[in-house]
């Protein structure tokens, strides 16, 4: 398989999309496929993955329906694990989720290689406007974004499944995803705030250290462990969303996809997509809002608004430090700078650290 998986945007020809799709839509031919455009590693500031947009036409005897747009990624590279967790999520959950999101059309990882390919529909055909950490706020799309996670959440609360077909979905305390965590995305870190002075004064502003983040976020991922699991998005900031021209809101990037406590998603969507002060404003009945919709989805035993509000309040953490801190000027210095100011802003309003502190340790 090895040789098969694309390396650059001409490998994407019509054989391979067809053995590739073939899968998902058995009978599918990929008769032509022109490439829109793409963006390699290096050329983009906000993918570690190379991306391509193609217009494609299939034979009369494919099955009827398909998207003639298709957006495809693809690449080696040390986050191998990210994209392996996606495809699984595409291949074995997606083809069978009533939820706004990208559809699969096809995926493959090589672990031997670190080599992978994802194919869904482009989103920029149906024109939806993908959000930005730049965009104007508005506490009626944040109410649009948590009813879809609501419906998502609703869908997997507390089931049995993860123990069966859904075994395979990684949690916060272990898999290759939380080895991620542990080794690749620490050190990278530990490096930004040694290259970057702003970053540094900001944990002097919360009065913490790395060390100390570090070790409060693994408290908190043996707390939320304990508590009500669902399938999460599992990296819900607000540029991983969007909206149809229809009022839908969707979300994509499923790369963090995991089980876990729903409050991890819906903190840190209301906390990037939410300007401070509206933030402040509304956190509270946007969260009575997610819970009527958990309840609407038909989850029957819900969590109380006190007990939403105290987890919200612990799951701010983890926003900054594995969100944000992260996160390289290259992303754009306006972009970088709204984010780590909200995602700091809230853990100091809700007194995160000495909440979780409270918790005990590990």
């Amino acid at each position: 398989m090895n040789d098969k998986l694309p390396t650059y945007p001409q490998d994407l020809t019509p054989d391979f999309l067809t053995t590739v799709m073939a899968a998902h839509n058995p009978g599918v031919r990929v008769e032509n496929a022109r490439l829109v455009d793409a963006s390699l590693i290096g050329d983009t500031a906000v993918s570690s993955s190379q991306r391509a947009r193609l217009e494609v036409e299939y034979s009369q005897e494919s099955p009827p329906g398909l998207p003639r747009h298709l957006f495809v990624k693809f690449s080696p590279g040390s986050l191998y694990a990210i994209y392996e967790n996606e495809i699984l999520f595409y291949n074995r959950i997606r083809p069978t989720l009533d939820l706004e999101t990208p559809v699969a059309l096809g995926g493959r990882a090589d672990p031997a290689s670190k080599r992978f390919i994802l194919i869904t529909e482009d989103l920029s055909a149906k024109d939806a406007h993908f959000h930005r950490q730049t965009d104007e706020p508005s506490v009626a799309t944040t109410q649009a974004l948590l009813d879809t996670l609501a419906k998502l959440h609703a869908t997997f609360w507390e089931t049995p499944r993860f123990g069966g077909d859904l075994a395979f979905v990684q949690t916060h305390l272990e898999g290759s995803i939380e080895d991620l965590m542990h080794g690749v995305i620490r050190a990278g870190i530990r490096e930004e705030l040694k290259r970057e002075v702003t970053k540094r004064e900001l944990l002097g502003r919360l009065r913490t250290t790395e060390e100390d983040m570090y070790r409060a976020v693994n408290v908190l991922k043996h707390h939320q462990a304990g508590l009500p699991q669902t399938l999460l998005q599992g990296d819900c900031h607000f540029a991983n969303s969007y909206l149809l021209p229809d009022g839908r809101a969707g979300i994509y990037d499923w790369q963090l996809c995991s089980r876990g406590h729903a409050m991890h998603d819906i903190s840190y969507m209301i906390t990037t997509s939410l300007s401070i002060a509206l933030r402040r404003a509304h956190e509270r009945e946007l969260l009575t809002f997610y819970r009527e919709r958990l309840g609407h989805y038909g989850v029957t035993e819900l969590p109380s608004e006190d007990s939403l509000w105290l987890e919200y309040r612990r799951a701010a953490l983890w926003n900054l430090y594995y969100g944000w801190l992260i996160a390289p000027i290259s992303y754009g210095w306006e972009l970088l700078t709204m984010a780590l100011m909200r995602t700091s802003a809230a853990i100091e309003d809700h007194d995160s650290l000495k909440m979780i502190a409270a918790l005990g340790d590990v």
